[in-house]
């Protein structure tokens, strides 16, 4: 307990610092809404994209470093090419 807090703080703990995530107002709801909505358009296409860039001649490697995709994720998305 801090010194000179009231006895009825309590420490925060996982168990209680989940239930902050309840009390966001409806904008900052709609805002991570609408991210993830943006998010799941971009990881829809991400195969095509990068088998697109791999055919364009850009390395795994380079790939893996513009995008921060695994190498092991490249190489499942490209086999799945074959």
């Amino acid at each position: 307990m801090l010194s000179g807090a009231p006895d009825y703080f309590a420490p925060l703990t996982a168990a209680n610092a989940t239930c902050i995530i309840c009390y966001m107002d409806d904008d900052e709801t709609a805002a991570a809404e609408r991210e993830l909505t943006e998010f799941r358009r971009w990881a829809d296409g991400r195969d095509d994209m990068v088998r697109r860039a791999r055919a364009a001649g850009v390395s795994k490697h380079r790939i893996h470093v513009l995008t921060g995709i695994a190498r092991t994720t490249i190489d499942r998305i490209l086999k799945e090419e074959d």
